[in-house]
């Protein structure tokens, strides 16, 4: 039996496991799940006659989003500062929005289409992301200040300021907009499919060109209110718990936010 002390030091160079080391899962999980949207675009902009350029988009995003999470692990492991892995988390889950909600942004950025059509769809759809995105966070902020979030999900301690890992569970039952106003989600999931039904009757585009606008228009029809559902769920609502709430505790406090494991 080694003697104790040695044991000790040992183990002293170790570092205990922390919710980072579940991020590596992650990345790898999501990475596979990216590769399907990568590549349906390159067959589906191929059929259209355009060029690479718009599955090698995707292409980046799958590539960057686990070599961040790579990185971010290297970096960030023993420091173990929140901020850094709320800012993981979010961009973590970029392939699963490419999966799940990024044909209405392919689709009216750059399939072949009347320009009008265009000039239509994507700021209708881009406002209803964005008004989305900035209804969560306005009723993310105002449940924290109801409910004295702040004081519930961080712990200060003398030199640092600690998010418990039962700091989760907390945010995870902090209702968004999905779940106490449901009018404009519907009207989310209304105004996609009249707008694409807009786009496929006065472009024609079936008449103008061959191509999949049949699926995209599917899928775009899905991916929209698929898009607004992610945005309040996850990334704003990481933004705003994991990456807002920190960086202003410490502006305010001068000392760093950082998870107990």
């Amino acid at each position: 039996m080694r003697p104790a002390s040695t044991q000790h030091q040992r183990g002293a160079g170790k570092i205990e496991k922390t919710r980072i080391d579940g991020h590596l899962l992650g990345a790898k999980m999501f990475a596979c799940v990216g590769i399907v949207p990568v590549v349906f675009y390159w067959f589906a902009f191929r059929a259209f006659g355009s060029s690479g350029f718009h599955w090698m988009c995707a292409l980046a995003v799958e590539v960057f989003c686990p070599v961040f999470a790579y990185v971010h692990y290297f970096l960030n492991r023993r420091a173990k500062r929140l901020v850094w892995a709320g800012v993981s988390v979010c961009i973590g889950f970029l392939p699963v929005w490419l999966l799940l909600g990024s044909y209405w942004l392919f689709y009216f950025c750059w399939a072949p289409m009347p320009s009008t059509i265009r000039a239509v769809a994507l700021p209708v759809c881009f406002a209803a992301a964005i008004g989305w995105a900035w209804l969560t966070w306005h009723i993310y902020g105002r449940e924290t200040r109801r409910l004295g979030l702040t004081e519930r999900l961080f712990r200060v301690e003398s030199d640092r300021i600690v998010y418990p890992v039962e700091s989760d569970t907390v945010i995870g039952t902090v209702e968004g907009p999905d779940a106490s106003i449901t009018v404009p989600y519907w009207l989310v999931s209304t105004v996609g499919p009249i707008l694409i039904g807009y786009a496929m009757l006065s472009g024609r585009v079936f008449e103008k060109t061959g191509g999949p606008y049949g699926l995209f228009i599917i899928l775009s029809a899905f991916s929209l209110p698929i898009t607004c559902w992610l945005v309040s769920k996850i990334f704003v609502r990481f933004a705003y718990f994991q990456i807002y709430l920190p960086l202003k505790l410490e502006r305010e406090t001068g000392k760093k936010v950082i998870f107990d494991r």
